[in-house]
């Protein structure tokens, strides 16, 4: 299955984050689900359509440019 083109870019942000934001800070609410940046790895690396969504979501509101 290929990845989500916007995966790579939210992996890159992710790998350049304090430990203790990525697990502590909302990123985001999915379908009334709120997503710290850990989650949304852990969604992304299941390869999960929850995960994409979220991916979208920082894409839109400018967190992957």
């Amino acid at each position: 299955m290929k990845e989500h083109p916007k995966t790579y870019r939210f992996r890159r942000i992710y790998a350049n984050l304090p430990i203790n934001l990525r697990s502590t800070e909302i990123a985001c609410v999915v379908d009334c689900e709120p997503m710290t940046f850990n989650v949304i790895k852990l969604e992304l690396d299941n390869k999960t359509e929850f995960g994409y969504k979220a991916v979208d979501m920082l894409d839109k509101m400018g967190f992957l440019k």
